[in-house]
């Protein structure tokens, strides 16, 4: 048998705090919606609150736990 992949979402490591935290499914979906356009992203950390802009090459493939 094959093992079952996690599934991963989109997020960015917090510039200030170093935790994972995930893009919105709002701004998942528009990213996938026009690829390219979107060159940065402004998230917010779920674990220390600031807030912070993330190129589009700082956004990762993030594993669900």
């Amino acid at each position: 048998s094959q093992p079952i992949a996690s599934p991963s979402h989109k997020g960015v490591i917090c510039l200030f705090c170093g935790q994972s935290t995930s893009l919105s499914t709002q701004a998942e979906l528009r990213r996938a919606a026009h690829p390219g356009e979107y060159r940065a992203s402004i998230v917010r950390c779920h674990l220390c609150g600031k807030e912070a802009m993330y190129l589009s090459s700082e956004i990762v493939d993030l594993q669900a736990a």
